[in-house]
Formats: C-alpha cells, structure tokens, sequence
C-alpha cells in the first residue's frame, strides 16, 4: 500500500436475513463496533436492529427520472443526518442511451440486473424510475409516500426473521497512483448457493445534461453504483481487486459488501465502509 493511504475498517455486523422466497437487491448496513487491524475484519458481532435498502433504477436520458432521484437523496440525507439504517443504491441502465443523451454512469450490467429482477418479480417489463425496499416491494420512484411509508415499516422490522449472515470488510487503494481499491472480506457463514457483491458507490455527482430528454438541466446523484463485483461465495474470507473508474472522488464514495442467494435473491448479510484518500 503507498504511502498516505489509510485503510478503513469496517466495524462489525450481522444482518437479519428477510423473509423467504422474495427478491432482494444489494443491501448496507453499518453498526458500532470495535474496529480491527487493517485488512483484519475481525470478529463479528451480532446485532438485531432493522435495515432499510433502496435501490433506484434510473437513467439521465429519462424525463421521469429526476423526481425520483430527488427521493433517493433525500433518503440519503436523511440517514446520514439522523443515523438511520437506511441505504441507498442507484443504477444507471443503458437502453435510453440511444435517445439522445449517454448516461455516463450508465452500464448494460445494470440493465442485465434490473431484468433478473423483472423474472424474478414475474414482470414482464422493467421500467425507469424503478425503486425496490429491501427486495420485497417495488413502485415508482417517484413516489415519495410510498418510499417512505415503505423505509419506515422496513426500519420497524416489518417481516424481519431470526437468521443472519455476518459480513465485515475493509478498503483501501492499492498504490498511491493506482486506480485499483482492494476490498478485503470475511462472512461467518457460507451459506449454499450464495454470491458476494462488491459495490463502490459515489455521492455528490452533477451532470449538466446538454441533449435528451432533460437537455439543460442540472442533475445531482448521491449513491451512484460505479463497480458491481459479483463472484461466487465459497470461502469464508477473501479479498478482491476493484478497478475503479476515471474521475472519481473517493472522499464521497464507500464500498458496499453484500451476500446473496442466487435463487431466492434475498440478501443474506451486508456491510458499507467509506472510501478516505488521506494523501495531501
């Protein structure tokens, strides 16, 4: 590791897993715990409060779009500012890029997901803006009722049962001049048909979009997924390198870790941890 480069360590956590057989997508969470040596998670430890995940499907060529980007980030804020449990991911899909106006957040990945997640809820279409609580309810983004009214019963522990998976994890760049983040990873159980995702997520973006069909506005994301990283979950700890992408500040971005079972696609266990370049 060059020097000026700090790692951060994740503190401990065991999330609850949610109820059988719904759909879930990445989740975060983040609880007090005593921090361990760099790339040494650490022991975990148990903790039983509630969690709310919301995962926004979104473009910048898509007119319906920044209503619901301003509901994501107002989630965002909110948490931050009164330490709720609440997490925020945003994926950029790639099929409006060809109506005048390239996302550059965008990626067919994403797109990919969104219609796994599609089958999986039996759609038979995706749509922008798409918002999903916790893998077990999906709406419009834009409604804002209906997202908070739906973060709320998710922080009450509404359909919360008694098993978890413990994720822990640390980060940090590689080199100094290297855009490479090396996320190391532990879970206390490996659970049959599992996967680990690995997601780098960045606040505070602007794009002034010239073309599309929001030419001349100024747009504001928080949460934006910049890396997904899914490999299967066959160890109990590990450590992958994440190539990350051009222009990205890692003073606003963090790395979310999450296991999920690969059939049912509910989200076993999950953890977040801030990116800090502490080089002057």
């Amino acid at each position: 590791m060059g020097a000026g480069r700090g790692w951060v360590v994740m503190n401990h956590l065991l999330i609850r897993i949610l109820a059988g057989g719904s759909l879930c997508l990445a989740a975060a969470g983040v609880a007090p715990g005593s921090a361990a040596e760099p790339g040494e998670p650490g022991e975990l430890a148990t903790h039983s409060e509630p969690f709310a995940v919301v995962e926004l499907y979104t473009s910048e060529g898509c007119s319906s779009c920044p209503p619901a980007e301003a509901v994501l980030n107002g989630l965002h804020r909110d948490a931050q500012a009164n330490g709720t449990r609440v997490f925020t991911l945003a994926f950029h899909v790639d099929y409006w890029n060809r109506l005048g106006w390239t996302d550059p957040f965008s990626d067919a990945a994403y797109s990919d997901r969104q219609r796994r997640y599609a089958a999986a809820f039996r759609s038979r279409s995706i749509y922008t803006p798409q918002m999903i609580v916790n893998g077990r309810r999906q709406f419009v983004g834009s409604d804002a009722r209906r997202a908070q009214g739906e973060v709320d019963g998710a922080l009450r522990g509404d359909g919360r049962p008694s098993l978890g998976v413990g994720v822990a994890a640390a980060a940090s760049q590689t080199d100094a001049g290297d855009a490479v983040l090396e996320v190391r990873w532990r879970v206390d159980e490996v659970p049959a048909s599992a996967s680990l995702h690995l997601v780098v997520v960045e606040d505070g973006l602007v794009t002034d979009v010239p073309r599309g069909e929001n030419r001349g506005r100024t747009l504001r994301h928080d949460g934006v997924v910049r890396v997904l990283d899914t490999r299967a979950l066959s160890d109990h700890d590990g450590s992958a390198r994440l190539a990350l992408p051009e222009r990205i500040d890692l003073t606003q971005a963090s790395v979310v870790a999450f296991v999920q079972d690969r059939r049912s696609f509910e989200v076993l266990g999950a953890h977040r941890v801030g990116v800090v370049d502490e080089a002057e």
